[in-house]
């Protein structure tokens, strides 16, 4: 049986990172985020469903963390009276179109043609059935292909 840090390789690590900074729009924030996931992953130790790789496994635990985080902080500035509005800040490691995604599509669509995963992986990730995934591709994909019908290269080469 391997260590798990042995097992986790420099590209799958820039691929959380990348997944990450997608995500949060900010390295620092990404760096955090990723350090979390792999701490994670690593006191789990093991994989905990079936079809589950490494890489789903580890972006799986990125998306819960970012979103845990990010209910921790909604749940904060409502408290304190703070208006925070997630997601309105513009990620310049997006393009345009997709960013104006709501939340699921836009991880769908990250999930499935930036980061190449299956729509089972993907499914996995997120923590819901394909059909349900599916229908988030179909919205964000009209969207998106709009964008890249516009562009002269792909959409994801940012």
């Amino acid at each position: 049986m391997t260590h798990f840090g042995s097992a986790i390789d420099r590209e799958l690590l820039g691929e959380i990172w990348n997944f990450a900074l997608r995500l949060t729009a900010t390295p620092q924030v990404a760096e955090q985020l990723v350090s979390k996931s792999y701490f994670t992953a690593s006191v789990d130790g093991k994989l905990a469903r079936p079809k589950e790789t490494l890489r789903v496994k580890l972006l799986s635990i990125a998306l819960a963390t970012w979103l845990e985080e990010c209910r921790a902080l909604q749940r904060c500035s409502l408290e304190e009276g703070i208006s925070m509005k997630f997601g309105a800040e513009r990620n310049r490691y997006l393009p345009d179109g997709v960013n104006q995604l709501p939340h699921d599509e836009r991880v769908a669509l990250i999930l499935t043609q930036a980061h190449h995963l299956s729509l089972e992986e993907a499914a996995l990730v997120m923590g819901v059935n394909t059909d349900v995934l599916c229908t988030w591709l179909m919205r964000a994909c009209a969207c998106a292909n709009r964008l890249a019908s516009s562009q002269t290269q792909s959409i994801w080469s940012k």
